[in-house]
């Protein structure tokens, strides 16, 4: 049998010359036969000069976005787009408007340095691009499931008294449950190419003192391109991300 690799392929890095630009370009299939959540924040720290705010563990943080910093920039610097769409969430700087589940971009550009001057912010300029149709017929589908019964908890009792949960449940799965399923490929050969993909996710987290943190949420997605002359094209995106969530923030004092 062949080993298994436990340690993902080198990202990506273009660096150009003329405008001292870094970009780290990722791709789910990086992360697919390694162990790993389900969550495209976890693969921020795989970019050098990228920290995150938290470690997720067995996907229990998979409902929530992680706060990032790279190079001394804020977080509220920080800037997404969507298929080059800038969709940073105005009512929370520097945080993404959507969740995104990790099967459906193709690439996850992330740019720490050397950014376009006519970008508003100076921080990590995090861009999602989706999958597309394709010159041939393609689809996949993925079920995930963990519960309560396939971790432990690996700290000791005086720890966890210590840290004021006396089961150690704190960030721990209660359940995880994801499905969904993706097909592309040409509509009109040679002039018109479609993708769409579905997938839901649950996910029920345990808190200080057994509390649960539930959110649910579900992703739609369409991208159509085509080409009517060797000067003419187009694109059409689609993408819904809806989530409902409840127990946030539950612990000893809520």
């Amino acid at each position: 049998a062949t080993p298994l690799e436990t340690t993902p392929p080198a990202a990506s890095v273009m660096v150009d010359a003329g405008h001292a630009t870094i970009t780290t370009r990722l791709k789910p299939l990086q992360f697919q036969d390694i162990p790993h959540s389900r969550d495209l924040w976890t693969w921020l720290p795989t970019v050098a000069t990228v920290f995150t705010d938290r470690i997720n563990v067995g996907s229990a943080e998979s409902g929530h976005q992680s706060l990032f910093i790279a190079k001394g920039a804020p977080p509220s610097d920080n800037a997404w787009s969507l298929d080059g769409v800038p969709v940073t969430d105005m009512g929370s700087p520097g945080t993404s408007p959507f969740f995104y589940d990790v099967d459906s971009p193709a690439e996850f550009a992330v740019t720490t340095g050397g950014a376009d001057v006519r970008n508003a912010t100076p921080g990590v300029q995090a861009q999602v691009v989706l999958k597309s149709g394709g010159t041939q017929p393609h689809g996949g589908g993925r079920f995930y499931f963990e519960d309560d019964h396939l971790q432990t908890v690996n700290i000791s009792d005086e720890l966890a008294l210590a840290l004021g949960s006396p089961t150690g449940n704190s960030n721990r799965i209660d359940t995880y449950s994801e499905y969904g399923f993706d097909l592309g490929g040409p509509l009109l050969e040679n002039h018109v190419w479609v993708w769409g993909t579905v997938n839901k996710t649950n996910v029920t987290a345990l808190t200080f003192n057994d509390l649960t943190d539930q959110v649910q949420a579900h992703n739609y997605a369409l991208k159509a391109d085509g080409i009517l002359t060797d000067t003419i094209r187009g694109n059409f995106t689609f993408f819904e991300d809806a989530r409902t969530e409840n127990g946030r923030g539950a612990g000893v004092l809520r």
